[in-house]
């Protein structure tokens, strides 16, 4: 294993401490949730609010087979109507879904599952994701510095141990929101840029595109990361002509995003 490695596993055991330490700690429960009928339980995470409430309601919608439907359609005089709902892109509830319905079913149900939200079976999956993140910035970074003066292992390094302890970071990595999914998508759509500038083929182009579409799908501003980043992939190509397989980037975005 070499240093670099066992470094970066240090910085990402630091990183996974405080980011659970933060869900169990300052995000500890209980929560009293009204279920529709009047009852009310008592699940083990802080109760949610604004956008968290609609990501968790429509990840655990979806998991019941409901689809990408209002969530909260009924549940009161004021509730919307039912209907399709896309209050936001789609890729954050994706994630999540399999996470519900794991917890509601044999045998992860009998040790995490609380019933009824799942909301702190969401915060861990996304302290697990912003772990992920965490390794993903050392790697790119690592990638980064050896393009330019042979030092990736100290860029790398730097970048993975600021992303591990830097509040703005892992205080999303304690939400139910999009912030973390989004980062995971924009590190690996930068990884798939790299790999396609050190070698511009077809299949490495669809993989960006892909990356970039997936980043649309968490956020929909991220679309502007296509143009952005193949341009950059293409720079300095000695043949343009050989360039033209960066068209199929944008193809594949445009199939990633078609369906939502």
């Amino acid at each position: 294993m070499s240093r670099f490695t066992r470094l970066l596993m240090l910085i990402l055991a630091v990183a996974f401490g405080i980011r659970i330490g933060y869900v169990v700690g300052a995000k500890a429960g209980p929560c009293v949730v009204q279920v529709p009928g009047g009852d009310t339980v008592r699940v083990p995470s802080e109760c949610a609010v604004g956008d968290q409430l609609f990501y968790n309601a429509e990840a655990n919608l979806v998991a019941r087979g409901g689809g990408f439907n209002e969530p909260f359609a009924g549940l009161g005089p004021n509730s919307p109507p039912t209907g399709p709902a896309a209050d936001h892109p789609p890729l954050t509830v994706l994630v999540l879904a399999p996470v519900s319905w794991l917890a509601e079913h044999a045998p992860i149900s009998g040790i995490l599952g609380d019933g009824v939200s799942h909301m702190r079976e969401h915060r861990l999956v996304m302290v697990a994701l912003g772990t992920v993140n965490v390794a993903l910035i050392g790697l790119l970074g690592r990638r980064i510095g050896r393009s330019r003066r042979d030092r990736g292992d100290a860029v790398g390094l730097t970048a993975a141990a600021i992303a591990a302890v830097a509040p703005f970071v892992w205080v999303n990595d304690g939400l139910v929101m999009s912030e973390t999914v989004s980062i995971l998508a924009v590190l690996l759509a930068g990884h798939a840029a790299f790999a396609a500038h050190e070698r511009r083929s077809p299949i490495r182009f669809l993989l960006l595109g892909g990356a970039c579409g997936l980043a649309a799908l968490a956020r929909a501003e991220l679309v502007l990361l296509l143009p952005l980043l193949v341009v950059a992939a293409v720079w300095g190509a000695a043949d343009w002509r050989r360039c033209a397989v960066a068209g199929r980037s944008e193809e594949h975005t445009s199939e990633l995003q078609s369906p939502y």
